[in-house]
């Protein structure tokens, strides 16, 4: 199905397909109770749930081609891949070669398949390069979406939306004081976690997947954030998890690494938000 953009109606659209409710799988460890947020049934994970209105809008502006680099396994490829499939507009994907086979990543497949024109490259910074030269030969009819979608626009979309389903989890799980698990690549999806939760409800636990360097300011502005817990793999970003979940998909160089963490330190009623699989 494609969606024409001048038809596009942002609210019903967003709530019935592109965020609908967030699906909790509950696990019984001993005498703890622990929750993961399924995001990995949503084709476009997490990030999913604020590109659609990010590029409707964003398009309006003149771009209709959308040109994004990241990491090899990134899930951020498919989701931006799938919803311009949807919206009819174009998506130029700048990717790392996978270093087991030196070829296109899954990941990577998929968002070709959804219609995405991908270029491999060597390296992330390799990659970034290409793209902003690319970008810069395009001009106004392309846009270049930053790491992460770490974009004002974007984080205010997925803050809104955040806001909205945590209140609905908070009223399912019930309100006592408990902790949200959140993996950390670029750090968007904790920067909007935190302007969007309820602080006497929620607390969060970020785990750095080392998409990063430790020393990027990012990472760094993150574990500075007062009222954020601060983990960090032991995996490289390139290294799958040593110790992923079974019962369900999860990214294993991504969310998949804070299975470890979590299953072994999490309290009773903690959720996982598990971005995608």
């Amino acid at each position: 199905m494609e969606l024409a953009i001048d038809s596009f109606v942002p609210n019903s659209q967003i709530e019935s397909r592109w965020s609908p409710p967030v699906e909790i799988t509950s696990l019984e460890y001993g005498s703890r109770t622990l929750h993961v947020a399924r995001e990995d049934v949503l084709p476009g994970g997490t990030k999913q749930r604020a590109i659609v209105p990010f590029l409707v809008e964003t398009s309006a502006w003149g771009p209709r081609e959308f040109i994004y680099a990241g990491p090899f396994c990134g899930f951020a490829q498919i989701a931006l891949a799938y919803s311009c499939h949807a919206l009819g507009l174009k998506a130029r994907l700048f990717c790392v070669r996978d270093p087991k086979t030196g070829g296109d990543h899954e990941y990577t497949r998929v968002a070709e398949q959804w219609g995405a024109t991908i270029s491999l490259h060597d390296s992330r910074n390799a990659a970034d390069r290409a793209s902003r030269e690319y970008s810069a030969r395009q001009g106004e009819k392309s846009f270049l979406v930053p790491l992460g979608f770490a974009h004002p626009l974007y984080l205010r979309h997925l803050s809104q939306e955040l806001t909205k389903h945590m209140e609905q989890l908070t009223a399912v799980l019930g309100p006592q004081p408990r902790r949200l698990w959140l993996p950390v690549g670029s750090g968007t999806l904790a920067r909007a976690f935190k302007a969007s939760l309820n602080p006497a409800y929620w607390s969060i636990v970020c785990v750095d997947v080392q998409v990063l360097p430790k020393e990027d300011w990012r990472i760094g502005q993150l574990e500075q954030t007062p009222g954020l817990e601060f983990m960090r793999v032991p995996e490289k970003f390139h290294e799958p998890a040593m110790l992923p979940p079974s019962d369900f998909p999860s990214n294993l160089h991504y969310d998949a690494k804070l299975w470890r963490f979590f299953s072994g330190q999490a309290h009773s009623g903690d959720v996982w938000w598990n971005v995608a699989g």
